[in-house]
């Protein structure tokens, strides 16, 4: 009788089923991040890692290839077009001695990265990695709110 139906609204995702979406493209990006850039690690860290994400969380991965274009537009683009999907994903690529680099010289998404990071590929160098990680935290490599250092230890 001319008269229309109010829209169809799907419901908003509860936390629990964002939270399982997350994951979900995560392991999706780390699948295809493999098949295109023949990565030696892809790294999950961040809040959706430590399973502290909330509602408006993105979703936090390094990937570790020596496939990555040198230029950085070119490389953000590539990282980019890996997987797309309503969930927010900051992908940071770096080539194997640039993340290596990184770590020695305390960049923050290194260390962040291996400190509470989660391999969903490449375990074994993930490992290697972690392992440098953990001595560097036994010489002294501290976090304090909001950044690292390295403090003498005490006697």
């Amino acid at each position: 009788m001319g008269g229309s139906n109010p829209p169809v609204c799907a419901p908003t995702p509860t936390l629990a089923e964002r939270k399982r979406l997350r994951r979900l493209a995560a392991r999706e990006y780390a699948k295809r991040a493999v098949e295109m850039l023949r990565p030696t690690c892809v790294i999950l860290y961040g809040s959706v890692a430590r399973d502290t994400d909330v509602l408006d969380s993105d979703v936090d991965i390094v990937v570790i290839s020596d496939r990555l274009p040198k230029d950085i537009l070119d490389r953000m683009g590539q990282l980019r077009s890996v997987y797309r999907t309503w969930v927010p994903i900051e992908s940071l690529g770096y080539t194997s001695s640039e993340f290596e680099r990184m770590l020695e010289n305390r960049h923050v998404t290194a260390l962040e990265a291996l400190a509470s990071g989660r391999p969903l590929h490449g375990e074994a160098h993930f490992n290697r990695l972690r392992a440098r990680f953990d001595e560097m935290v036994r010489q002294g490599l501290r976090r304090v709110p909001g950044a690292w250092t390295m403090q003498a230890e005490s006697q």
